[in-house]
């Protein structure tokens, strides 16, 4: 646990940016953090809690001013016409991407950009970094489910001046992911695509397979089955929920000493 002074700070600090947007910051009080540990692994936590603990978890040892300006500088991105809104998780992933400058973020289902615009935009602040997306373009039977859109609108949303950033790849993840985090030293990787746990434990095992220690696994929809709590569990790895939005969640990828020694990985 951090100390309690850096609790206090942290509190005065985050506190009102959060709270202007509807994010209850309740697991700050009284200068303390009562994030829950849960038997499985898995901190709950409001955005600031939660990006100030992945950050010291990394060993990136960070103000928490500088935390509260990005958080700050998140909601003025884009202009209400944009229709581009941001929420706890979008927040989160703006402070995590700006302070940790990624060069590659991967992300599955991009549907109209949405997301993809927030992520384009911390990267083209940083002046670094690349945006790849999967999508696999809605067919006949998919769009009668509502899931998916057609290929033209995919990324719709996305601005033109950050599309110097972005890749998008239209394809089956199954086929498409291994690929390219095979062939990209990714350092975040974002769930966002079909949620069957299945299909959700495909991607996340992928992503721990093929990327390096201490990379960033992320995903969304994680309530709609016990998918990420039981990939966290499995593989021991320290894992964040949002606690104003719990069907979003951050793990962080480790290896121990026998996967280090005996596997492949980076």
């Amino acid at each position: 646990m951090l100390q309690k002074t850096a609790f206090q700070n942290f509190t005065g600090l985050i506190s009102p940016h959060i709270k202007r947007s509807g994010l209850i910051n309740t697991f700050l009080k009284a200068g303390n953090v009562v994030s829950g540990l849960s038997s499985k692994g898995i901190i709950y936590g409001d955005v600031g809690s939660v990006t100030f603990n992945i950050l010291r978890r990394l060993n990136k040892e960070t103000d928490p001013k500088e935390i509260a300006h990005y958080l700050k500088e998140c909601k003025v991105l884009f202009k209400p016409a944009q229709r581009l809104e941001y929420g706890d998780r979008t927040l989160a992933l703006h402070a995590l991407i700006r302070i940790l400058k990624p060069n590659v973020v991967v992300e599955t289902g991009c549907a109209w950009g949405g997301s993809a615009s927030f992520l384009l935009a911390a990267l083209e602040k940083n002046g670094r970094g690349e945006l790849i997306s999967i999508d696999l373009p809605a067919s006949t039977v998919s769009q009668a489910k509502f899931m998916g859109v057609n290929k033209d609108q995919i990324g719709a949303l996305v601005p033109e001046e950050l599309r110097k950033r972005w890749k998008l790849v239209t394809g089956d993840a199954r086929i498409e992911l291994p690929r390219i985090l095979a062939e990209n030293d990714a350092d975040i990787f974002i769930h966002d695509s079909l949620h069957t746990t299945t299909h959700q434990a495909f991607e996340y095992i992928t992503a721990r397979s093929l990327m390096r220690e201490g990379a960033l696994i992320v995903s969304d929809d994680i309530r709609w089955n016990g998918a990420f709590r039981s990939f966290v569990q499995l593989h021991n790895l320290r894992g964040y929920i949002l606690v104003e939005d719990k069907n979003f969640g951050f793990a962080l990828n480790t290896f121990d000493g026998y996967e280090k020694e005996n596997g492949l990985y980076r």
